[in-house]
């Protein structure tokens, strides 16, 4: 986790890196889309020491794709 907090906190795309498109790629929209899962399936796990990550997670959380697909979770 604090590798990925790492990367997430540079503000790029996590998988297309300077390699592929420099836009979201396929590759972040799954990664983040599991980090999403964290706070539902294992609400006990403190991410506080992971702040990029925490963040990652809210955006994700508030992207309108995820609000229409699971709602409030």
């Amino acid at each position: 986790m604090t590798v990925l907090d790492g990367l997430l906190g540079g503000g790029r795309s996590l998988m297309a890196g300077p390699w592929g498109n420099p836009g979201w790629s396929r590759a972040d929209c799954a990664l983040t889309a599991y980090l999403a899962y964290l706070p539902i399936f294992f609400a006990d796990i403190d991410l506080s020491p992971w702040p990029a990550v925490q963040a990652t997670i809210a955006a994700t959380q508030a992207r309108p794709a995820h609000q229409r697909a699971l709602g409030s979770c």
